[in-house]
């Protein structure tokens, strides 16, 4: 995956999708459970959600295994970049990016953090769906609480997530 197409992903899913539509839609149900709103569709929005979840959950996995690839080893030049510059001066120019930004960016220590936060997120959601899946009642705030701050948590880890660059010329 290109770093451009890197980014745009990571700010799909955790601007697009896991702060303006798993956050929102968590808060609403905490606001629900607590009382301060009573809303019927909320549970049936949460089933939803939790089953986006799913999906979410490989495109989270995948952004993060693009950043593994990325810590083990530089990209291999874009073709413009080698005509241009050749192959060898490419290859050592992506090197130096890549060394840079593990170094700069403690880069394995933040794909750490973000794994530890995504399996914390998961396990609150499993939580969460097998409760209400087998209980009528809405769950406690607390539950939902814990799985606002398990987002909340993923989303500060996802926010500071990067890649190095892997076009020179671009």
């Amino acid at each position: 995956m290109m770093s451009r197409d890197w980014q745009r992903s990571r700010s799909d899913f955790n601007h697009g999708w896991l702060k303006n539509r798993l956050l929102v839609g968590l808060l609403k149900c905490v606001r629900v459970a607590s009382g301060q709103v009573e809303d019927q569709q909320t549970w049936q929005a949460r089933s939803v959600l939790i089953r986006e979840w799913r999906e979410m959950r490989k495109i989270a996995t995948s952004l993060l295994e693009a950043i593994e690839e990325r810590i083990a080893a530089p990209a291999t030049p874009q073709p413009g970049d080698s005509e241009a510059l050749g192959v060898q001066p490419c290859y050592y120019m992506l090197e130096v990016e890549r060394q840079l930004w593990l170094a700069r960016n403690s880069s394995a220590n933040r794909l750490a953090e973000a794994r530890r936060h995504l399996a914390a997120l998961d396990r609150k959601l499993s939580e969460l769906d097998a409760l209400t899946s087998t209980n009528l009642q809405a769950p406690e705030a607390c539950l939902l609480n814990e799985c606002v701050n398990a987002a909340r948590g993923l989303g500060e880890q996802f926010s500071k997530l990067t890649v190095p660059r892997d076009c020179i010329l671009c």
